[in-house]
């Protein structure tokens, strides 16, 4: 069965894999005398080592009840608040470090690093030019500024910075990993490969460049060279859900369903709550004519992210295919009011529309899905005019 219009299929993880922002705590500190200041910072270090972030934080706290200007332990609470995902705390931590020693990148670039995770990507890239600033020479402050000039949209300047950090770091595999990701963005095909080429080089045994290459590979067609590199990430890593939810989308383009859906299957055991493996299991579903299975996935990925756009336009696709015109209008409704410029949704709603005889609601759709660029079978357009118009003179 040919693929459906109007599912882009992974939409969530067909996108590239980003290497995260990295934080950094390099100050010097005394030797440990128990029970002091000193002490209590060197337990924070050891449980960050371990893993212990809470920990963590309650000593670095009692470091700082004993002296409270204590620029590491500030920095250090700030670390472990960014391991915890408290990026509010952690912002607070690292500006109360600047105030202490303004002349600190460490402080700035990994208040950048909060400010990115908190999606502030402004603030992000002045506290990493801050960082930079201050030391002309990091590498990884170049690296971050250009993944916040990426997620801001400007593809030119962070390609710029990712150049400038291989500029001082030839070695730096993750900043080949991501100019690749910008390169990819910009439909620069050709710099995308070679740049995961290298990351692969200088670090074989990371998967994340193997499946950045394999969907560029598989957006340029080249199917068994896609395939060939997820295998070899899945070699490398099998237990992780995006490996596998990206060679099950490879299968899916292929028509392969069958192993689409074993890759699938294979993501969500892995991480069962990740709702964009339910919807590419739906998708696969849907395209073997199993509704049934197709509405419990796409049900299930609304469960767990009941704003999740896609999954609500394509259970919508499974209803209509169904002949369940009703609840696929309500479907594709939900799906506009999350995301009003989602196209295909008024596309399919107006067809869902008409075959429930809502033949005036369905034009304004087809109006609607026109207005956003659309472009619709004429022979749907004209049927749907005729019945409105009809509609409209009784």
């Amino acid at each position: 069965m040919t693929r459906m219009n109007g599912i882009p299929v992974g939409s969530t993880n067909m996108g590239r894999i980003v290497v995260g922002l990295l934080v950094c705590l390099a100050v010097i500190v005394p030797a440990c005398v128990e029970g002091t200041a000193e002490g209590h910072f060197e337990e924070g270090i050891a449980a960050q080592d371990a893993g212990n972030h809470p920990r963590a934080i309650r000593e670095f706290g009692y470091a700082l009840e004993r002296d409270p200007g204590y620029l590491a332990a500030y920095v250090g609470r700030g670390i472990s608040y960014l391991a915890v995902r408290d990026y509010n705390n952690a912002v607070i931590e690292f500006t109360r470090a600047i105030e202490l020693d303004p002349a600190y990148h460490g402080a700035y670039y990994n208040r950048g690093v909060a400010y990115s995770a908190r999606r502030e990507y402004g603030k992000a890239i002045e506290d990493f030019t801050a960082a930079i600033e201050r030391d002309p020479n990091y590498a990884h402050a170049y690296a971050s500024r250009g993944l916040a000039w990426k997620k801001k949209g400007d593809l030119d300047k962070a390609i710029a910075d990712y150049g400038k950090a291989l500029q001082i770091d030839p070695k730096y595999a993750k900043a080949y990993n991501n100019r690749g990701n910008a390169y990819s963005e910009k439909g620069q095909s050709g710099q995308a490969v070679a740049d995961y080429t290298r990351a692969i080089d200088l670090d074989p045994k990371d998967t994340t460049a193997y499946v950045n290459r394999g969907l560029e590979y598989a957006n340029e067609g080249q199917q068994p060279k896609a395939l060939e590199d997820l295998n070899q990430a899945i070699r490398l890593n099998s237990v992780d859900p995006k490996v596998f939810n990206s060679r099950g989308n490879i299968f899916y383009d292929m028509g392969r369903y069958d192993k689409a859906l074993a890759d699938y299957s294979r993501a969500i055991s892995l991480a069962p709550r990740q709702p964009s493996a339910y919807v590419n299991r739906g998708n696969a579903y849907l395209a073997g004519d199993d509704f049934d299975r197709a509405l419990e996935d796409y049900s299930m990925a609304i469960k767990l992210a009941p704003e999740y756009a896609l999954a609500h336009f394509n259970r919508g696709l499974a209803h209509y295919r169904k002949r369940q015109y009703d609840d696929a209008v309500a479907d594709y409704t939900t799906a506009i009011d999350l995301k009003p410029r989602m196209a295909e949704a008024y596309k399919h709603r107006a067809l869902a529309y008409y075959y429930s005889r809502a033949y005036g609601r369905a034009w304004e759709d087809v109006e609607a899905f026109q207005r956003l660029g659309g472009k619709m079978n004429p022979e749907d357009v004209d049927k749907i005019r005729r019945a409105a118009e009809v509609a409209r003179r009784r």
